[in-house]
């Protein structure tokens, strides 16, 4: 069985962008607000 935590290693090993990242991305790019990230990712 995998575990939640097992499959997000592998997806961001492929490739995968986290929400958290993509985010922090789009902050630096002045598209959002590091206050929505946080809130839009708090369990992430």
């Amino acid at each position: 069985m995998l575990f939640r935590s097992e499959i997000k290693k592998k997806a961001i090993e492929l490739g995968m962008k986290t929400l958290k990242d993509d985010g922090l991305d789009k902050v630096s790019k002045g598209i959002t607000t590091a206050d929505e990230i946080i809130k839009a990712t708090q369990e992430d």
